[in-house]
């Protein structure tokens, strides 16, 4: 895979389900991903072996410590 810019390091090991076959796999620490998409908890990554999504749970690994996982917020209610 060519060193572009964009291009972001796994600092672990990382869960991922491959698209568009929803086999799970692991991608190993150090394994060049390109970000394709950062949206609705989860990222859509690039790799030599194809499209792989993330968890949101799992973006330490891409550098995104931070994410946040939608499925676990809550709105309030009206009193």
């Amino acid at each position: 895979m060519s060193h572009d810019t964009n291009s972001i390091k796994l600092s672990r090991d990382c869960a991922s389900v491959r698209i568009p076959s929803g086999e799970v796999y692991q991608l190993a620490s150090g394994t060049e991903v390109f970000l394709s998409q950062d949206l609705g908890g989860s990222f859509t990554v690039r790799t030599d072996q194809g499209l792989f999504r993330i968890e949101a749970k799992d973006g330490d690994a891409l550098g995104r410590a931070n994410a946040v996982s939608y499925t676990h917020l809550t709105l309030p209610t009206k009193a």
